[in-house]
């Protein structure tokens, strides 16, 4: 084995690839790409991708994005891991990087952002990206998630859906009401998906709803379910409640959507009678 390629194609036979969820295994396809075809285009060879060709790989991507450029690097970190554990490599030049921390998202939904959004949408006849954007935002779930859901994944006259998060594998039980249940059936009246647009089309769609209402050019379908997990916290939510809607295992994974604010603190103190 000489070339990165032939590195890829092989990782890309490992049971570890072909496990990976369908949502990971689309970023480490689009990870390998880059490589391929604009990173590591000149030096192709497995012996010239050296710890100082990537610590300057780095710091060129990081110039556009410090999240990108994490991704990436974690990403070709691993393979080359499991291509050195194979012997298909002899080093890792990836592994004692030291990548910039890049502070977590914060950005939330307001109720009238909500409202003003799903107006548009409906305006333009943007039926699928309206569905997506109600089940993320009234069942906290992510757009991946909810983008994979058929008729076999409803029950009880639609008033019910049964799924497992791509990401975490929880197996999620959920109750579907009001305009859930009415997007349902118009979108399994034609067929046996829910969202029959593809993602990148959806968020094309979603950026021009944003121009055209005005509302913050950052908002992110994924945002919708950190607004709606804060949402429940910060009425007096439970935190089993939380992570119902989350599939979070413990309170921990559940604060990273929904930390601690001062509305749960105030809260706290009227229990207590001293507000």
């Amino acid at each position: 084995m000489t070339t990165v390629q032939n590195l890829f194609d092989n990782y890309k036979g490992t049971r570890e690839y072909q496990k990976l969820a369908k949502n990971s295994k689309a970023t480490y396809d689009s990870q390998m790409r880059f490589a391929v075809n604009d990173y590591f285009l000149v030096r192709n060879r497995l012996t010239q991708i050296t710890e100082t060709v990537v610590d300057e790989l780095y710091e060129k991507i990081k110039i556009k994005s410090v999240q990108q450029a994490n991704m990436f690097m974690r990403v070709m970190r691993r393979i080359w891991s499991v291509g050195k554990r194979k012997g298909w490599t002899k080093t890792n030049p990836f592994i004692e990087m030291g990548l910039e921390t890049v502070k977590p998202r914060t950005n939330r939904w307001t109720k009238t952002d909500y409202e003003v959004y799903i107006n548009k949408t409906t305006e333009l006849k943007y039926y699928d990206l309206r569905a997506i954007a109600a089940y993320c935002y009234v069942l906290a779930q992510r757009p991946g998630d909810i983008a994979a859901l058929t008729i076999k994944n409803f029950r009880n006259d639609l008033t019910e859906v049964s799924f497992i998060q791509q990401k975490t594998k929880k197996e999620m039980h959920l109750p579907i009401i009001g305009d859930l249940t009415r997007y349902a059936k118009a979108a399994f009246s034609i067929g046996d998906k829910l969202i029959n647009t593809h993602l990148r089309i959806l968020n094309e769609q979603h950026r021009e709803v944003l121009k055209l209402t005005g509302l913050p050019p950052d908002l992110q379908l994924r945002d919708l379910r950190r607004t709606a997990l804060m949402e429940v916290m910060e009425n007096d939510g439970t935190d089993a409640e939380g992570q119902a809607l989350s599939g979070h295992k413990d309170r921990a994974m559940l604060d990273i959507y929904a930390p601690s604010s001062l509305k749960m603190a105030v809260n706290a103190l009227h229990k207590r009678n001293l507000m």
